[in-house]
């Protein structure tokens, strides 16, 4: 991404790698076909032909029942609320001093295959974007959809600027925090929202291009292609020989002009896993989602005798991810939960994904000053890492049902009116029909 001018305001602590954000639930549920009208001659009156004697009128026929409404994914939710219980704890990983342990340590090997594991938030999101949004179409409906995710960014940019000025004692002039809400760098981990809302404008598109492969083996082709000019490429040239810990040489080398489209990767992946549902037994996912990951530890400890990002480290963008994160997927999405309850809170929490993402910055930002002071080891984090992190989920959630269903309110109100308007050419069109 091209660098970006930033003000002090907004120069938040951004993790090297690269943290996620996520989905609201208008933005995520499926766009359904629209209906299609039938002209049927009345059954009450029958047309007679002149010189004809009337027939028998038609026993009337029963109508046909609604389509029954489709069952929610279960596994879907299970699948993104793991995914933001990921990002809190690739956050974690930067506050907490994970990447000022040496690499050499074998306790942090331990340490590091949590973290790769968590790098999978946002290829998770990307998949989901690609699972449920497959039927988008450019529609203007489609597009004022988009509308609760720019509210709620707005609503935890406020939130984040006065947390700021009153607990962080912050203060810059109003032109910068202005400048920092609108380049969506309040809070930092913003940069998700940048990356998303182009690729929701996109969506109908990809779709498109995707309806318009006749073959499997087509759709696969695509995706070879894709990978092969983002994610590849990116890989690729992240080996190099390690002189020094500030002198690198790369000596792996692919084009990578096109390396910023590697979400596409993740949705067009998220499109096919909808369309032709595999279902690969769970004994069989767990272990290669175990070798996978620890793969990539190995690799990244012996490519490197000094900190963690001078050796082979992959991010979200690497192509091992692909390969991880559609594994992860995979294990968990086709899960069904017959309990109500459950279900419910899975689907309670799942639509909070967006607003606990930005929202994680305040309670971030209160650990790193409150709880990870002092002497810290390996040992010392493995405990701050499974103490911290579901304290700080389970309030990270509490906090956000009010932002939410404010952001919910707010995005109606603007939504409403919009859907109105651009549904008028149609209600005329089905108010001149049925007076004809």
């Amino acid at each position: 991404m091209a660098s970006e001018k930033k003000h002090p305001a907004a120069a938040e602590i951004r993790p090297k790698e690269q943290s996620a954000a996520l989905l609201t639930e208008s933005a995520e549920q499926q766009m359904l076909p629209e209906s299609q009208e039938t002209a049927v001659e009345s059954a009450e009156n029958p047309p007679v032909l002149q010189g004809t004697a009337p027939e028998e009128p038609a026993v009337p026929q029963p109508k046909a029942a609604a389509p029954a409404k489709r069952e929610r994914d279960s596994g879907i939710d299970l699948v993104k609320t793991c995914a933001m219980y990921f990002v809190l704890s690739l956050h974690f990983c930067l506050y907490g001093g994970f990447y000022g342990f040496p690499m050499a340590e074998k306790s942090v090997a331990v340490i590091s295959g949590f973290r790769m594991l968590s790098y999978e938030c946002v290829p998770l999101f990307l998949i989901i974007s690609g699972f449920l949004m497959g039927n988008a179409k450019p529609t203007a409906k489609h597009y004022i959809k988009i509308t609760p995710i720019v509210v709620n960014s707005m609503i935890i940019a406020a939130i984040t600027i006065a947390f700021k000025i009153f607990v962080l004692h912050e203060h810059w002039a109003f032109y910068v925090w202005a400048e920092s809400v609108y380049h969506l760098q309040q809070p930092g981990y913003g940069w998700y929202v940048n990356m998303f809302i182009p690729l929701y404008l996109m969506m109908p598109f990809i779709n498109a291009a995707y309806r318009g492969m006749q073959t499997k083996k087509a759709k696969i082709g695509a995706l070879i292609v894709l990978i092969f000019v983002a994610n590849l490429a990116i890989s690729v040239n992240r080996f190099r020989i390690i002189q020094h810990p500030e002198e690198k040489v790369s000596i792996g080398f692919t084009p990578n002009y096109f390396g910023s489209i590697w979400p596409f990767a993740y949705y067009w992946t998220g499109l096919m896993i909808a369309e032709y549902r595999p279902r690969i037994k769970k004994w069989i996912l767990l272990p290669v989602l175990v070798l996978l990951l620890t793969g990539e530890v190995l690799l990244d400890r012996f490519t490197t005798d000094f900190g963690w990002d001078q050796g082979v480290n992959f991010t979200n963008e690497d192509f091992p991810n692909i390969l991880v994160a559609g594994t992860f997927f995979l294990l968990l999405y086709d899960i069904k939960i017959r309990n109500k309850i459950v279900r419910s809170i899975l689907k309670a929490v799942a639509s909070l994904s967006m607003t606990v993402y930005l929202l994680s910055y305040i309670g971030d930002c209160i650990y790193v000053r409150h709880f990870l002071e002092g002497e810290n080891t390996p040992a010392i984090f493995v405990q701050r890492y499974f103490k911290i992190i579901p304290l700080h989920f389970l309030l990270t959630v509490l906090a956000s049902f009010p932002v939410f269903y404010l952001g919910k309110l707010i995005s109606w109100l603007i939504m409403k009116p919009l859907l109105w308007l651009t549904s008028l050419p149609e209600r005329k069109k089905q108010k001149a029909a049925a007076t004809s």
